[in-house]
């Protein structure tokens, strides 16, 4: 899918934007500078980026994998779209009734499955894995603006880790 053209679709980098904007008062004023700042040094690119990419949007027909809900689709580069797979493979929520047991088998599945799209991906593309770094703080803070339901604190630990990461040591 990255080696697509996505020239036409929405401009990933300012779908991102909009969507940390949309987060409003739930994104500290120093966190939403510093992703706004980040998002604005990351490339452009020009490849078709899924924008929602996971198990739930990748059907197995008899002819292969297809995949499917498009709708946030955009042109851009393809490390933040794999650093926003990784995120919804690693991190997003999960269901809150389930017993603790089924979900920490989620959580370890979850963690397996993203070990092998992203070696897979790399047995496919070349990628650095310093551009799919660059791309989480802006991924984060876009995804407070979906507010989902039950990742607002995940999301608040993770962001604030990324800043901390950025910062140089004294």
């Amino acid at each position: 899918m990255h080696a697509a053209n996505g020239t036409g679709l929405p401009d990933q980098k300012a779908e991102v934007g909009r969507m940390i904007e949309r987060a409003g008062a739930v994104l500290p004023d120093d966190a939403r500078q510093a992703a706004l700042t980040r998002l604005d040094a990351l490339p452009d690119g020009d490849a078709i980026c899924h924008g929602d990419m996971h198990p739930g949007n990748v059907l197995v027909t008899e002819r292969g994998a297809v995949v499917i809900d498009w709708m946030t689709a955009s042109c851009g580069d393809p490390a933040g779209d794999v650093a926003r797979t990784l995120f919804l493979l690693r991190h997003s929520g999960v269901p809150t009734h389930l017993p603790r047991v089924e979900r920490s088998l989620i959580t370890l599945a979850r963690r397996r499955l993203s070990s092998i799209y992203l070696r897979q991906y790399r047995r496919l593309r070349r990628m650095d894995d310093r551009d799919v770094a660059a791309w989480r703080l802006p991924i984060l803070a876009a995804r407070l603006g979906e507010a989902v339901e039950g990742e607002r604190a995940t999301l608040h630990v993770l962001i604030r880790h990324e800043i901390d990461l950025a910062r140089p040591m004294t």
